[in-house]
């Protein structure tokens, strides 16, 4: 079973954000990939397991949703 991880994030939920990351890489089944979707303007998370692409997209929640996650 392969499947991937997309996550929302604005990169300053420190470390709420780090016990996620490790949560994802902690599961039996583990992620084949995991995919960070940060709003334009902001900095990258310093947390980080070193796995996960970052991608740049606008800011707003509906810009957001309308994105095709490919």
């Amino acid at each position: 079973m392969n499947y991937t991880v997309a996550i929302r994030t604005l990169g300053k939920a420190g470390k709420k954000y780090q016990q996620t990351l490790d949560s994802l890489i902690a599961q039996t089944l583990r992620p084949s990939a995991i995919h960070i979707y940060i709003a334009e303007g902001y900095e990258l998370p310093k947390e980080t397991i070193g796995i996960e692409k970052y991608f740049y997209v606008p800011k707003g929640m509906v810009a957001q949703i309308a994105l095709q996650y490919n």
